[in-house]
């Protein structure tokens, strides 16, 4: 119970950085003549709603309902294998695939006759009777119908298409699009997350900066920028800065090398952290509650834990001290320190310098102890 309480707690610090990452797959409905060897279709009847299952064997094809999205554009869910087609064509003749070894075909005057199988009678094309679109069979000269009459809702052929069981038959192909290498990604209001691709190069989109971080002299210190329009290389590890909302990465090309200052990892899938003796996770503020942005340990040893799928941690070999005096390592790293936290005029002079104690918190002028100040520790007495 204490172990899933963690693992809870472990998520919900990490929730800030969560976006949806992955390939994104939808059934779009497609002009038959924009169909090419190789897509994944459904076919689908508009007017009753049903789509032709390729499992019919020795029977005629079966109807499953399937629902569309409101605007009758897509599928509005994934569909089952069992009503997936594979298309076969040359110009104007289509073949409809269940298998590598069966497919869609007629029987020879039959009007119950359509099949999956092996006949060679498999050849169809798209015809339009009375402003609707049918699947014509062009070995037997007949068209393929959602048969609606009675109990039975089947799949069948007929040699016309005034048949009340099936006069309002209006075929439509809905094919698979897969985008596999587009990533979309979320930024909460705290206005961080993190991304990593082995296998990819992604665009940063408008609103979004994408950079690396080193350490040095003890604080942390932007490595690298990848601005809006510019490409991330494949296996470079990037904290994202934007507003809250959601973003798409589009997948890319570049000729740009990867940063050899950047100490950020990633990992494709979810895996213990390695590459060095600290680990620190991008998280929102302490587990306290205070400080802001930045690198934390996860526990109080900064020991290795388990990273996310494409997301992004630091691992450091050296121990930078947290405290002068006593020695300890340090605990984390914010934002504020690596990008600056002086205010400076157009001349260079430094107007302003903002004081941090030891817990990342904004210290004031009276504050007593040790304070960070451009990413420098003093004692303040």
């Amino acid at each position: 119970m204490k172990l899933l309480f963690m693992k809870y707690l472990f998520l919900s610090l990490l929730m800030f950085v969560a976006g949806n990452v992955g390939a994104e797959t939808k059934w779009v409905k497609t002009d038959p003549a924009d169909l090419e060897e190789g897509d994944v279709v459904v076919i689908y009847d508009m007017y009753d709603g049903y789509a032709m299952k390729n499992d019919g064997g020795t029977s005629t094809p079966g109807a499953l309902k399937v629902t569309l999205s409101t605007d009758k554009t897509q599928l509005k869910y994934a569909p089952a294998t069992n009503i997936q087609w594979t298309v076969k064509r040359s110009g104007d003749t289509y073949q409809f695939y269940a298998t590598d070894d069966t497919w869609l075909y007629c029987l020879t005057n039959n009007n119950n006759g359509l099949r999956v199988g092996t006949s060679s009678y498999k050849n169809f094309n798209i015809q339009v009777v009375n402003d609707r679109q049918w699947l014509y069979n062009i070995n037997q000269s007949r068209y393929v119908v959602l048969n609606n009459a009675g109990e039975t809702i089947d799949w069948r052929s007929y040699t016309n298409t005034t048949g009340s069981a099936y006069r309002n038959t209006q075929i439509a192909f809905f094919k698979k699009e897969t985008d596999d290498y587009d990533v979309n990604i979320s930024i909460s209001a705290v206005g961080y997350a993190t991304l990593y691709y082995s296998d990819r190069a992604l665009k940063v989109p408008m609103g979004v900066t994408a950079k690396t971080y080193k350490v040095t002299e003890g604080k942390l210190a932007e490595s690298k920028t990848y601005a809006a329009g510019k490409v991330i290389p494949e296996g470079e590890a990037v904290v994202l800065k934007g507003s809250s909302g959601s973003y798409t990465f589009k997948a890319s090309t570049t000729t740009e090398q990867k940063d050899g200052d950047n100490m950020l990892k990633g990992s494709d899938e979810e895996k213990t952290t390695t590459g060095g003796n600290y680990y620190y996770a991008l998280r929102a503020k302490a587990k306290d509650g205070t400080g802001g942005p930045g690198f934390y340990w996860m526990d109080s040893t900064g020991s290795a834990f388990t990273n996310g799928a494409h997301k992004v941690y630091m691992a450091l070999e050296e121990k930078f001290a947290e405290d002068e005096e006593e020695g300890s390592a340090k605990s984390f790293f914010l934002f504020e320190e690596a990008t600056g936290i002086s205010d400076v005029k157009a001349d260079g002079t430094i107007i302003k310098s903002q004081h941090f104690n030891m817990s990342g918190q904004h210290a004031g002028s009276n504050y007593k102890g040790i304070v960070i100040v451009n990413g420098k520790k003093f004692l303040v007495k």
